[in-house]
């Protein structure tokens, strides 16, 4: 888009391609084909993105800045489409309000061609106020004035694609969660099966149990949705949902944070790679503002024990996984009966996500360390044997930490390339 004369600008360009196509809907309303999203981003550039959604090398830095917000503007296009099209019909008009008009299809602008005759990237309209050879529709005095009011109602559109496209990261309207109690079914009739005989006789041997089969199996890898809630410095967390692949070997963790991300809404973290010159392995993080990933060139490194990560969470990525909770559940209840502080209770049956399940709880008066809480309750899946619910109160009754693991799928196949920062749409590290 060449505002006030010169030689137009790609980034200026690709934001009007981009503006054309929503002020132009095709005739499903405000639903867009994201290649020829992609080509309008990116013809300006001379091509440098591919739709199979490689990088070729030669444009990363344009590719780390604008692919990431495509899905972004995408969904923002799909939620709020219509409140969005008179602020961008805003723009237009103080760009070129001759070629606002065509854009909106109210009036063709002399000059300018039809979206199938743009020999850029075909089927994406021409921008707004640029002709055949790039030069400018209108310049001169009003111009100057046009583009400082078009680029700040350009900036307030993308901070709105950027809300609407997250759901408003923090709506939890946008997504369902699940229930932050579950009931517990006392009035079923007593369960006489192995499992509920351990759950109310003997939980140690319960969980050394499912840590057995876990083992055994073995248990390699598994896709997951976890949502927590967590205390951090006195202060209650909002719930916070994401989208989780693991793997056992090497550890593998890769989270898509969709609810709330906390400082970085996607992470990739394997052992053995990106480590610093003490040897650590170090995570790869997307930070969650968009003008943070323009500013780092989409992402960043970060030792998972940094104090800024644990500023966020309570444990370190490294401490995931159904086997280090089940790990670390054992190791305190062993400390507890060396002490002799600890006591147990089998609170019955229960619904987690749709799956049934034996709620045990474990309760210390006098914790011995700040992080052990003085109630916990555990929620062990009766087909999977994994924790797939986890609750921890403090002396008050008070939540310190709820971790809820749904659409468990075990030994789904996850290698190498599941766990690389561009599968997990996070541009690599430069």
């Amino acid at each position: 888009m060449n505002l006030g004369g010169g030689v137009a600008r790609p980034g200026r360009q690709a934001a009007s391609n981009i503006f054309a196509m929503v002020l132009r809907p095709p005739p499903s309303a405000l639903t867009l084909n994201p290649q020829l999203l992609r080509a309008a981003t990116f013809a300006p550039y001379g091509g440098g993105y591919s739709f199979d959604g490689g990088y070729n090398g030669r444009t990363r830095l344009t590719d780390g800045r604008f692919e990431r917000t495509e899905a972004l503007i995408l969904r923002a296009i799909r939620r709020g489409g219509p409140a969005l099209r008179p602020f961008i019909q805003g723009i237009a008009l103080m760009n070129n309000s001759s070629s606002a008009k065509d854009v909106a299809g109210v009036d063709k602008a002399p000059g300018v061609r039809d979206a199938t005759s743009a020999t850029e990237s075909p089927g994406v309209c021409a921008p707004a106020g640029v002709g055949a050879n790039g030069s400018a529709d209108a310049a001169g005095g009003t111009g100057s004035l046009r583009q400082l009011a078009g680029t700040l109602l350009a900036v307030l559109l993308l901070a709105a694609c950027m809300c609407l496209g997250r759901g408003c990261a923090g709506a939890e309207g946008q997504v369902i969660l699940p229930p932050s109690s579950v009931a517990i079914a006392a009035d079923d009739p007593v369960d006489e099966t192995d499992l509920a005989r351990l759950a109310r006789t003997d939980q140690t041997a319960l969980l050394e149990m499912c840590l057995t089969r876990y083992d055994e199996l073995p248990v390699t890898d598994y896709t997951c949705t976890l949502t927590r809630q967590e205390v951090l410095r006195g202060r209650t967390q909002p719930r916070q949902q994401g989208l989780v692949k693991f793997r056992d070997q090497p550890l593998s963790v890769a989270i898509h944070w969709t609810v709330n991300p906390p400082g970085g809404d996607r992470v990739v973290y394997v052992e053995g790679l990106y480590a610093n010159d003490d040897g650590v392995s170090r995570m790869v993080v997307r930070p969650a503002g968009w003008a943070v990933q323009l500013a780092t060139g989409g992402s960043v490194l970060r030792e998972p024990t940094a104090k800024d990560v644990l500023d966020k969470t309570l444990r370190p990525i490294t401490d995931f996984g159904f086997r280090n909770a089940l790990v670390s559940i054992l190791r305190v209840g062993r400390e507890g009966d060396r002490i002799g502080a600890i006591r147990r209770e089998f609170e019955g049956a229960a619904d987690v996500g749709g799956r049934p399940c034996l709620a045990l709880m474990r309760a210390i008066d006098e914790p011995w360390r700040d992080d052990i809480p003085h109630r916990t309750r555990i929620f062990i899946d009766r087909d999977l044997l994994l924790p797939i619910r986890l609750e921890g109160y403090d002396g008050d009754g008070e939540l310190m930490w709820e971790y809820q693991f749904d659409d468990v799928r075990l030994n789904v196949g996850l290698g190498d390339e599941d766990f690389t920062p561009e599968a997990n749409g996070i541009a690599p590290p430069g």
